[in-house]
């Protein structure tokens, strides 16, 4: 009896956290900007007001992202100087897997 109690806990911890939705991943964005230093990658959930996360590039570039998750996907933005540049949408376990890459400019609005 406690050997099937103790496979019974292990089976409901473990459908418990894939019942729980998408978990924090990781993700690279790739893409092309000037040389000129005024450029940046911004990723941040939809639909949120907060800052994301924003790093500096220039050239060609491959940078890592760690996501928490959202439904609804996440807006990633390469800006240059005050100007939008490229931006797309994907949703994390569906568009990009864990250490997925994402490039920016292919597939962009």
């Amino acid at each position: 009896m406690a050997r099937f109690a103790y496979f019974a806990t292990v089976v409901l911890a473990l459908s418990g956290c894939f019942l729980a939705g998408p978990r924090d991943g990781m993700f690279r964005v790739v893409g092309t900007a000037p040389v000129d230093g005024s450029c940046y990658v911004k990723v941040s959930a939809v639909g949120t007001k907060g800052p994301g996360r924003e790093l500096s590039v220039s050239g060609t570039f491959r940078e890592s992202f760690v996501i928490g998750p959202s439904r609804r996907g996440h807006d990633i933005s390469l800006y240059c100087g005050q100007s939008v540049v490229a931006t797309r949408v994907v949703r994390y376990g569906r568009d990009v897997a864990f250490g997925g890459e994402v490039n920016l400019i292919e597939g962009a609005h």
